[in-house]
């Protein structure tokens, strides 16, 4: 049984050992809040890693056995894998457990929950890290990865209360800063900040590469293109996930921004520098309310 102040998890399972998971155990193993640690992957190596970095204690590619006793279970997959995963894993299941995730399209997930766990919702309690780095796996994990960011928990109705104080509490150890939010303005939002630059830069360096004279274009990289576009080297498959979850969401979000930078092209060719310096001072003084925000 989880208690709770200070929360303490006796078996929890990690189904997915990469980054964001790698990064919460690391964090419930320096606060013992954790006993033993069942990893859930494909990959040997990886797994292997975090068997000897100590982010799990046993691990196997068989998610219905690492369930089994579980008294918590972490999806950190992509989000098209959480409703196969469910199904494989609710028979083994037990009663009381809570089953958590860390995507980052909650529709798509709630949605899958709803159809494979039934009257079971209530021990499902959605939430999404927003933290994250360019490169994946367990070898990228860090203790501090949470600190200062929010994790966004988008609860049911149904979900248990005291379940979803128990997943609140765990995040807090991480020193982040937990907030509730409705689902479908999760993706809405998480669509325009998060999913859009992704796009937005996967676009720029794949239209970057194709350009007659690549190696300059390379060469001459000024610092700005370099900071820009540290995110495509984000791991393309997770982010193509992403992108195929929250479509109905992105799309419309991405035609509005390429409406945006055709009207600005319609600006330079008419000449309206006056148009222009204003848009880019707008743009200037909204950057420093993101920069406040992220202080």
């Amino acid at each position: 049984m989880i208690s709770v102040n200070p929360v303490y998890i006796p078996r929890l399972a990690l189904i997915g050992v990469g980054l964001i998971g790698g990064s919460l155990l690391k964090v419930l193993k320096k606060e013992n809040a954790v006993g033993e640690v069942v990893g859930v992957g494909r990959g040997v190596e990886n797994l292997e890693l975090a068997l000897s970095m100590g982010v799990i204690d046993r691990y196997t590619h068989d998610a219905a056995a690492a369930v089994e006793g579980a008294d918590m279970v972490v999806i950190a997959t992509p989000v098209g894998t959480f409703e196969p995963i469910l199904q494989q894993i609710m028979p083994s299941l037990k009663k009381d457990a809570i089953v958590t995730d860390v995507g980052s399209v909650k529709g798509e997930i709630v949605d899958a929950a709803r159809r494979v766990m039934g009257e079971r919702i209530e021990q499902f309690v959605p939430a999404h890290p927003i933290a994250g780095a360019e490169h994946s796996g367990v070898a990228a994990s860090m203790v501090n990865l949470f600190v200062d960011h929010h994790i966004i928990m988008t609860p049911l109705a149904e979900t248990c209360r005291e379940y979803r104080t128990v997943v609140d509490q765990m995040w807090r150890l991480t020193e982040a800063r937990v907030v509730d939010m409705d689902i479908e303005l999760h993706d809405q939002v998480l669509g325009v900040t998060s999913h859009l630059p992704h796009v937005i830069v996967f676009a720029l360096i794949d239209y970057l590469s194709k350009q007659e004279n690549q190696a300059l274009h390379y060469q001459f990289a000024a610092g700005g293109l370099y900071d820009l576009t540290r995110i495509a080297s984000s791991d393309a498959r997770m982010w193509s996930d992403i992108c195929l979850n929250n479509k109905n969401k992105l799309i419309p979000i991405i035609r509005e921004y390429a409406a945006e930078l055709l009207r600005m092209a319609d600006q330079i060719e008419a000449d309206e520098g006056d148009k222009l310096i204003e848009e880019f001072q707008h743009a200037k003084r909204a950057r420093s309310h993101v920069a406040d925000y992220r202080k």
